[in-house]
């Protein structure tokens, strides 16, 4: 069957690019690295910038591999300079090298100083020896993808201390809960952004949650994102302000969040940590949510 590549041309790329990954993932979990959740919230913010600030600087770097009936079956784009992801259909695995190819072309032309980051779940050998034998070389951290299965028939406790509720995130509550992302991650958007967010196929209103203080703090959120396909879900961020941690507010409201799952009828919920964030691997063990595989860095610079 013959495929021909073409630049990003309308928005709707970006939804076909979100039904390539869940379809993917259907076929075979570990052959594209990037979630559901992670693409709804990258291609939402690019749609933000877009709209908002008139930036369409992405637009260039987005190459997308069709089938002569119009099927997308790869697509590449940047998340930075230096940072190429590649999304691709098993039943078309010798996309890969062409996808590649234009990676490394664009990396170069976009003049990155540091080495082009391409990514690769551990188990997919036949990925990680492709990258090897071009000249890749592994990054000295990974993601872990987390898995926790959710029995229908379990209800977890939900231990908060005394004083602590948890509830939905509501716009109201944007300017406060956006400090407290700040101050777990040192990061924010914009209250005129969140809104793009909240139009990702992904996005549950009602699962955009938070453990309020007894001083109507945000002491602790988290949002959880379902495939609307695969009917599992994602969670992501997770976090607790630093002046509320270590008291129980994230494993209680995790488990929250998953009883709120199994009632949706959910059968998995995923997220995924840093390998060297030990609060947040600690706290993702206690929770259940347990290392099924790991996300490789592979770095390659131009000779």
């Amino acid at each position: 069957m013959t495929i021909h590549y073409r630049p990003y041309q309308r928005s709707i790329d970006l939804l076909s690019i979100g039904q390539l990954i869940r379809g993917a993932y259907a076929i075979a979990p570990n052959w594209n690295t990037y979630s559901f959740a992670r693409f709804d919230i990258w291609a939402q913010r690019c749609i933000s910038d877009e709209v908002l600030l008139n930036e369409t600087a992405w637009q260039s770097d987005v190459r997308l591999w069709e089938t002569g009936d119009g099927m997308l079956v790869g697509a590449v784009f940047f998340e930075s300079d230096r940072d190429a992801m590649l999304i691709g259909h098993p039943d078309w695995p010798d996309l890969i090298e062409p996808m590649l190819d234009y990676a490394e072309a664009r990396y170069v032309e976009k003049g990155s100083a540091e080495p082009l980051m391409i990514e690769a779940m551990e188990s997919n050998a036949a990925r990680c020896e492709l990258l090897k034998s071009r000249g890749y070389t592994l990054y000295s951290g990974h993601f872990i993808h987390r898995h926790k299965s959710l029995d229908p028939a379990v209800i977890e406790p939900v231990n908060l201390p005394p004083g602590y509720t948890i509830q939905r995130l509501t716009r109201g509550d944007l300017p406060q809960y956006l400090q407290a992302v700040f101050a777990v991650f040192g990061r924010s958007g914009t209250v005129e952004s969140d809104p793009f967010l909240s139009q990702a196929p992904s996005y549950v209103p009602e699962l955009d949650l938070m453990v309020m203080s007894d001083q109507n703090e945000v002491a602790s959120f988290c949002t959880v994102w379902v495939d609307p396909v695969n009917h599992y879900a994602e969670f992501e961020p997770v976090g607790t302000v630093p002046s509320f941690q270590k008291r129980g507010l994230g494993v209680a409201l995790l488990a929250y969040a998953a009883n709120r799952l199994r009632a949706l009828g959910c059968p998995l919920v995923t997220v995924q940590s840093w390998s060297t964030s030990e609060g947040a691997n600690k706290l993702y063990q206690a929770a259940g949510l347990l290392p099924k595989d790991n996300q490789l860095n592979w770095c390659w610079s131009k000779a």
